[in-house]
């Protein structure tokens, strides 16, 4: 009996986190970039200024144009991101995307068509 008790608080305070964690994330979504829309179509989202992108949980999305990214490190003041093809670190924030600093060549960047070019 004493056991079966002890799952259920475990089970019930595992669910819970993972509900914090799920909204968690979803707020650091909503606030990275402008206008963000659920779509409700497995998991893809909608943003006036980032286009489509698809949450793939731990931090980690799908953007058709840049591929995968993890998300890291947001605050008021823009995100960190790391740009999975190019294999390097990015900061960007709303009022200034598609323009982001590149932390392995250390200048400012612009995503255009899918591509990284220099400002």
């Amino acid at each position: 009996m004493r056991m079966s008790r002890v799952l259920a608080v475990l089970l019930v305070v595992f669910v819970l986190a993972g509900a914090l964690y799920v909204y968690a994330w979803t707020d650091t979504i909503e606030q990275l970039f402008s206008n963000v829309e659920y779509l409700g179509n497995d998991g893809w989202y909608w943003s006036n200024s980032f286009g489509y992108f698809i949450d793939l949980d731990d931090n980690w999305i799908y953007h058709p144009e840049h591929g995968y990214l993890y998300c890291s490190g947001y605050s008021e003041t823009g995100i960190w991101i790391y740009d999975y093809d190019d294999a390097s670190w990015i900061w960007t924030r709303d009022d200034i995307y598609p323009a982001c600093y590149s932390l392995s060549e250390m200048r400012w960047t612009s995503f255009v068509g899918g591509r990284t070019v220099s400002l």
